[in-house]
């Protein structure tokens, strides 16, 4: 009878030019059981009844492979349309698969977003590397242009002619932005900003010696020698300043081998002179949905445009709450305990946080030491590294179950590996993003859990017409091990900020250094800027407002017992702490 169903199940989502992954197969399974149940009918009914509605809910997916996440929540839209709406979650709170994730670049020619088409692999060929980098410098030059630096006045447009000139006039007094082929033949005294990367380039000849006692060629006094690149050009480049003078000529930033400056000095001897730089402007997010077409969308599952309104008004008066707890060690007894006071407390205030409204994201690590083996296909053959994994989530899930059965059962579960963690397809997280945690390896969680979706590493949540993106890396680390200069001094919440958000990318370096993923680059881009931003990493928590944009890093769970506590219908966001 089983097989029979299942075959009929496939057949039936082939008609509709699907394919079901095996997570998905046995989430429709178990919801034709509980239907049948529900119904009062016989076990293994309901294809020709109960299906036909879930694959119309999976109408609106953008890919043809339906994992058993997606599958999870087309059930659960389907159950609350037939009125179950104290069977799970508000369906407001979406999990964008990788796959979800939209896929767009500038393009010059056309001066607008275009969707790319090159298929999405995971080791593609060193042009798409290429592509990538180049898509970053396109992205950042088309917001910068519309910054008050650099954007030009039309006087036409001011009823003033006064006012348009006083615009004309401070435009005017800012160095032009050039593009690096347009600097030959720039007279010496021309100062100049171009828009590029900023790339080493070793060379055993070249020398750091002061030129007429005042150009330092190179790295800041080091013997290597560096160059601007953009799309077209690679320029040399030869600071007028010294590491130690970064404060009086920089902006605040890491500026890491490959970063992306805006640089301001003068064309001399086939050399870019720099006198100054900076890292190039983020703009608040109002600003980057206003300059962008409608239609356009950068992070997944867009709702509809003609809905706006009264999506705000229902995220205004909605419940819900998610919390998101960072590296939590499921093997330290310590750490258990703090998960079952954090839980019970919930558990105790049922009017604040009803628990089917409630969604908790669960961030790695989740294991103390790395995932050894190189691909997760074989973990039923090699129990003993995942047999491990397997058991300590599911230790963690009784341990919430224990502590808030009704949590447990009702609540949103959406568990975020971190980088010692295993991920689908390839041990532990070698790209980024990082595909989520097996599915087999959840099977143990799941039985305590009643929804737990699968996530990848970075997250993007949408909640109605707010977009939340969590990420979990050592990313200040990272690129404080490439830093050319010391940057200038700020506290290290600051520095990291400023960073991500003014180089539109949560890991901005370059391929040889990172291991991001060209094909899924645009899966780790800031832009527009989200409604929420979680940096977590494990040291302490923090948080820092930046263009109107709160990033936050929830710290480790496991160490100092904090977490991030968010209300999305009035935006409100709070650091928190469990004691020991």
């Amino acid at each position: 009878m089983n097989r029979q169903r299942r075959m009929a199940i496939l057949k039936k989502v082939q008609l509709r030019g699907c394919t079901l992954e095996p997570a998905a197969l046995k989430e429709v399974e178990r919801y034709l059981d509980e239907a049948a149940k529900k119904a009062g009918t016989e076990i293994g009914c309901g294809v020709n009844e109960v299906l036909p509605k879930v694959l119309e809910a999976l109408a609106d997916a953008s890919t043809s492979r339906v994992s058993g996440d997606m599958m999870k929540q087309a059930i659960v839209r389907v159950s609350r349309a037939e009125g179950g709406a104290g069977d799970g979650p508000p369906e407001e709170l979406t999990v964008i698969q990788l796959a979800e994730v939209p896929r767009l670049y500038w393009s010059d020619r056309t001066q607008g977003f275009a969707a790319s088409k090159e298929p999405c692999t995971l080791l593609g060929p060193p042009q798409q590397r290429v592509a990538a980098l180049i898509e970053r410098l396109l992205l950042i030059r088309q917001r910068l242009v519309r910054t008050v630096h650099f954007k030009r006045h039309h006087h036409s447009i001011y009823n003033d002619q006064s006012v348009a000139m006083a615009f004309q006039e401070a435009a005017d007094e800012k160095p032009p932005l050039y593009r690096l082929s347009s600097l030959e033949g720039t007279p010496e005294h021309t100062l100049v900003t171009v828009l590029a990367r900023l790339s080493r380039a070793p060379s055993d000849d070249f020398t750091t010696k002061p030129n007429d006692g005042e150009v330092i060629p190179g790295r800041l006094g080091h013997k290597d020698k560096f160059v601007l690149e953009d799309e077209s050009s690679r320029v040399d480049v030869n600071f007028l300043f010294e590491a130690h003078q970064m404060a009086a000529c920089c902006t605040p930033g890491i500026f890491h081998d490959g970063v992306i400056v805006v640089a301001i000095g003068r064309w001399k001897d086939e050399a870019f002179c720099c006198e100054g730089m900076g890292m190039p402007p983020a703009e608040p997010r109002v600003e980057s949905i206003a300059a962008l077409p409608t239609f356009v969308d950068f992070f997944g599952r867009p709702p509809p445009a003609n809905q706006a309104r009264a999506l705000k008004e229902k995220e205004a008066g909605a419940r819900n709450t998610v919390f998101f707890l960072s590296d939590v060690h499921p093997s330290q007894p310590a750490s258990l305990l703090r998960v079952a006071k954090f839980f019970a407390g919930l558990a105790a205030d049922r009017e604040r946080f009803p628990p089917n409204a409630l969604a908790i994201v669960l961030a790695g690590n989740f294991s103390r030491e790395p995932f050894s083996y190189g691909d997760t296909l074989s973990c039923r053959q090699q129990p003993d590294a995942a047999g491990t994994f397997a058991k300590l989530m599911a230790d963690l899930g009784a341990a919430i179950a224990g502590a808030a059965p009704a949590v447990a059962k009702e609540a949103q579960f959406i568990v975020v590996p971190g980088p010692n963690d295993p991920a689908a397809g390839g041990g532990t997280q070698q790209f980024l993003p990082s595909l989520p945690v097996p599915d087999v390896l959840m099977e143990g969680a799941k039985a305590h859990l009643g929804n737990v979706t699968l996530a990848s590493n970075p997250a993007r949540l949408r909640f109605l017409t707010q977009e939340i993106v969590f990420f979990r890396e050592e990313a200040y680390r990272r690129l404080m091990a490439h830093c050319l200069a010391p940057p200038v001094r700020e506290p290290i919440n600051v520095t990291l900020v400023k960073t991500v958000a003014d180089q539109a990318h949560l890991l901005p370096l370059p391929p040889r250094f990172s291991n991001v993923c060209a094909a899924y680059d645009s899966a780790m881009r800031l832009y527009p800027l989200p409604s929420l931003v979680v940096l977590a990493d494990h040291d302490k928590s923090w948080i820092t407002l930046y263009k109107d944009c709160p990033f936050v890093n929830p710290g480790s769970f496991s160490r100092h017992g904090t977490f991030l506590m968010y209300t999305p219908n009035d935006g409100s966001y709070s650091l928190n702490e469990v004691q020991s």
